[in-house]
């Protein structure tokens, strides 16, 4: 159990004990993976934080005891998670109040919930008494009838799944939603005796901003019997008398889900090397940042293939090249010789899925077990094309499996013919 210090001395001079939650899941991603949700630290407050204007102002005549700590008191956190039901993202928060003492005859422990969201429901202004719009006359988070099944005459339960759509992401960022939650007595008529209470909430932001980085790595053949250098960084050469050089250049990112987007630039020196010293092949370790998740940081391993060809009359035909080996990758990018060219990196995310647990309820705000969307556990990224090429360097396409089948037979019918001949 955790032991937190209240804010407040009350007269009585106790401590409201705080117990760490049973169950947490930090964050969650939602099902497209565009949006996640994270929860914010909990904290124990004490009760001079409690917002007695906004009480007695909503509810006039009514008066508020802020002095109001009582022995073997505590605030049980149970489940705290972040999650999304339904496309809406948010968290779940339970807890227990429980005291040793039992309240007086015609008294009941109730909670008392403050909310301070950029997002309100039901033309609230921030911060409000939840629920909002109100289900009953009383300031209390329970109805008269939804308390009767949550409490004795010495404790009581709450439950909450705040939640709000990902769309609300299109009218402010980050979306945040902060709860301060108290325990009260309430005499049953207009009077209320603060206990303690506790803090929660969650925020709201796009998943997939973040910032790629990348370092060269495991040359084919390798340094020596080739000559290289720069490997473990974002640039290396390779080759006696002109280098040629590859390097690149880390970009900022934020794409949809599924859609192209650029991922970095690459820059390629074609130099005239001596035979035996240039690479054939060599590995860019690209690793994927996301600023707002970083639980699903990743490095993806790629594989450059390099291509050194003949010097001849022809520039286009002389043009060395380079080309992904892994994946679908359809593009090769060529620098005519002696040029320097960069060209953008095109990619795709896709979510990964993780299992989903099956549960029980409907998900609603006062009810908290309910069927969660399918959970995603992070992010995976295809090179898909090269584009964007700059003066010196060119696209060409790589020939489809059965294209350069075809392609093949026809030089092999060309040379049987020449044989012939």
């Amino acid at each position: 159990m955790l032991n937190f210090t209240g804010k407040t001395v009350w007269a009585s001079l106790l401590l409201l004990a705080i117990a760490a939650p049973t169950s947490a899941a930090d964050y969650a991603l939602s099902a497209d993976g565009n949006a996640v949700v994270r929860v914010v630290p909990q904290t124990s407050i004490g009760s001079a934080g409690f917002n007695t204007s906004l009480v007695t102002s909503a509810y006039p005549g009514w008066t508020v005891n802020t002095a109001g700590g009582v022995a073997g008191s505590s605030i049980t956190p149970g489940t705290y998670s972040a999650g999304w039901n339904q496309g809406s993202g948010g968290a779940q928060f339970t807890a227990t109040y429980s005291q040793t003492s039992a309240v007086a005859a015609g008294h009941q422990l109730h909670w008392l919930q403050f909310i301070d969201t950029n997002q309100p429901l039901g033309g609230a202004s921030t911060p409000y008494i939840d629920p909002r719009p109100n289900d009953d006359n009383l300031p209390f988070y329970w109805t008269t009838s939804e308390v009767a099944g949550k409490s004795t005459s010495k404790s009581v339960a709450f439950s909450d799944y705040s939640k709000r759509g990902a769309n609300a992401l299109n009218a402010v960022n980050p979306v945040t939603w902060n709860a301060s939650l108290y325990a009260v007595e309430y005499d049953g008529a207009t009077g209320i005796t603060v206990r303690g209470g506790v803090t929660w909430g969650w925020t709201m932001k796009p998943a997939t901003v973040g910032s790629s980085s990348a370092t060269f790595t495991s040359p084919t053949p390798g340094c020596p019997p080739a000559t290289c250098s720069g490997l473990g960084t974002p640039a290396v050469n390779w080759g006696i008398g002109e280098p040629g050089s590859l390097s690149f250049t880390a970009a900022a990112f934020s794409p949809v889900v599924g859609d192209l987007f650029k991922l970095g630039t690459l820059t390629y020196h074609n130099g005239a090397t001596q035979v035996g010293s240039a690479l054939d092949a060599i590995g860019l370790d690209i690793a994927m940042n996301f600023a707002n998740v970083s639980e699903a940081n990743f490095t993806y391993h790629s594989q450059l293939a390099i291509t050194n060809t003949t010097n001849t009359n022809d520039p286009i035909a002389s043009a060395d090249f380079v080309r992904f080996t892994s994946g679908g990758f359809t593009n090769t990018f060529n620098v005519l010789e002696g040029g320097t060219a960069s060209v953008d990196l095109m990619a795709r995310l896709t979510p990964v899925l993780q299992v989903t647990p099956s549960s029980t309820g409907t998900g609603a705000d006062k009810d908290p077990i309910g069927a969660p969307d399918p959970a995603i556990q992070g992010f995976q990224v295809e090179l898909v094309s090269f584009a964007n090429a700059t003066a010196g360097g060119f696209i060409s396409s790589v020939p489809e499996p059965a294209t350069l089948a075809l392609w093949l037979v026809g030089l092999c019918a060309i040379g049987a013919a020449r044989r012939r001949s």
